[in-house]
C-alpha cells in the first residue's frame, strides 16, 4: 500500500530463477514418486477374467473419478461384494442343478438310476 492507503501499482516483480527451478525439481520428484506408488498399486490390483485376459483397474478408476470419497466408497463396496460372491456362486450352482432336475426329471432318473428314495435323499443332502 502506498502512503494514501491505495494498493501499489506493481510494475516490477522479483523472481528468483534458481528458486523456481528448485521448486520445479522438488515438485516433479514428488509427483513422480506418487505416480510410481499408484503404478505399483495398479500392478497389484490387476484382475484376470475366466478367459485369462488381465485388466488394470486402478488407473481406470482414477481417470473416472479422483474423488477420495468416491474411491473409498467403491473400495468398501468391493470388500462387501468379495464377501458375498462365494455364497452367491455356491447357491447359483445348486440352483442350476435344481433347474435341471425340475426341467427334465426323467433325464436325472435315467442318468443316476431311479432308486426311489435314494434320489430324494441325495438331493436333500446336496442342497443343505
Amino acid at each position: 500500500m502506498n502512503s494514501s492507503g491505495e494498493p501499489k501499482n506493481m510494475e516490477t516483480f522479483m523472481f528468483s530463477l534458481k528458486t523456481g527451478q528448485n521448486s520445479r525439481k522438488d515438485l516433479e520428484m514428488r509427483v513422480s514418486a506418487l505416480k510410481d506408488r499408484l503404478d505399483k498399486l495398479d500392478e497389484k490390483a490387476t484382475i484376470t477374467n475366466e478367459h485369462g485376459m488381465s485388466m488394470s483397474v486402478v488407473w481406470m478408476i482414477i481417470h473416472m473419478s479422483d474423488s477420495p470419497e468416491e474411491i473409498l466408497r467403491l473400495g468398501k463396496a468391493l470388500v462387501r461384494a468379495a464377501e458375498i460372491i462365494p455364497e452367491h456362486k455356491a447357491l447359483s450352482q445348486k440352483l442350476s442343478a435344481v433347474q435341471i432336475l425340475s426341467d427334465d426329471p426323467e433325464w436325472f432318473a435315467a442318468t443316476f438310476g431311479d432308486f426311489e428314495n435314494e434320489v430324494d435323499k441325495f438331493t436333500e443332502n446336496f442342497f443343505k
